[in-house]
């Protein structure tokens, strides 16, 4: 009986170890830069590991652009690369490469509460 439960819990902690890690809700960073005229927003897909979406909305027609960004590996960030942008960062902050320019982006949420990026130009 022990040997059994030991292999169930082998093969439990297996599967949860293989399974790709995932958010429980997508994450969306609002991006800007100095002179930016609109907004923009890179969201990491949580059904969708490995996935980010740049949404550009600064089209003065209302239309929104959208970029779908490959995750990479850089060791302790998470950085997502595609169609000539790529968005770079760690924790609740990152920066944008995208058009010739760069943007700081952060969570809303930390900037409504005032807490720092940890990002400096």
């Amino acid at each position: 009986m022990k040997n059994s439960s030991l292999a169930v819990l082998a093969i439990i902690s297996g599967l949860c170890l293989s399974a790709p890690a995932r958010a429980s809700i997508n994450d969306q960073f609002a991006c800007e830069t100095s002179g930016s005229a609109g907004e923009l927003f890179v969201t990491i897909m949580a059904m969708q590991p490995g996935v980010a979406i740049v949404q550009d909305s600064r089209d003065v027609s209302g239309e929104v652009t959208q970029i779908v960004l490959e995750g990479s590996q850089i060791e302790g960030h998470f950085a997502f690369l595609g169609h000539g942008a790529s968005f770079v960062g760690s924790g609740n902050s990152g920066r944008l490469f995208y058009e010739a320019d760069i943007y700081v982006c952060v969570f809303p949420l930390d900037e409504e509460l005032g807490l720092e990026s940890g990002l400096t130009d």
